[in-house]
């Protein structure tokens, strides 16, 4: 566990699309901001070595049956390249382990912060100031970040809520 007084945290959801959430959490309190980016292997990696996260939130690739994508037997429309995206995120991890510096990684199933059932839709997070209009990747990346920081592991440090930064 990092134990900090200020601690970064990035949250994604990794795609051809990839959406983002950071937050800097000071006094229990997370501030947040998102967006979404067409990043390949090389830029998302170069992104975490700027920003040197404490904390990272990623949305776990989940290969789902031939039923999921409305064709059995059909996969043909199967993108694995949210699959490249994780492996830069775990080897970033690795190689900040591997200097001595510990980062906390919590991967999260979309089935956790999505669908019908998810907590944070999209009028609570339009209530809290923190939807954006036509960035559905940087809204489920928010999803992950709010689903952690208040029905996950990151509730530990959660004393005093959440504010957009912008």
């Amino acid at each position: 566990m990092v134990n900090m007084a200020v601690l970064k945290v990035h949250a994604f959801d990794p795609g051809r699309t990839t959406g983002y959430a950071s937050g800097v959490i000071e006094d229990g309190k997370l501030g947040v901001i998102s967006g979404q980016a067409t990043w390949n292997e090389l830029q998302l990696y170069l992104q975490l070595k700027m920003s040197i996260p404490d904390i990272i939130i990623c949305e776990r690739f989940e290969y789902r049956s031939e039923a999921a994508y409305g064709k059995a037997g059909n996969l043909s429309n199967v993108d694995l390249f949210p699959r490249n995206l994780i492996g830069v995120i775990n080897l970033y991890c690795q190689e900040r382990e591997g200097q001595g510096q510990s980062v906390d990684v919590y991967p999260q199933m979309p089935r956790q912060v999505l669908g019908k059932k998810a907590y944070w839709t999209d009028a609570k997070l339009k209530a809290a100031k923190v939807y954006k209009v036509a960035n559905p990747h940087a809204n489920d990346a928010m999803r992950h970040l709010l689903y952690w920081w208040h029905l996950g592991p990151g509730f530990q440090y959660n004393t005093n809520g959440f504010e957009p930064l912008a």
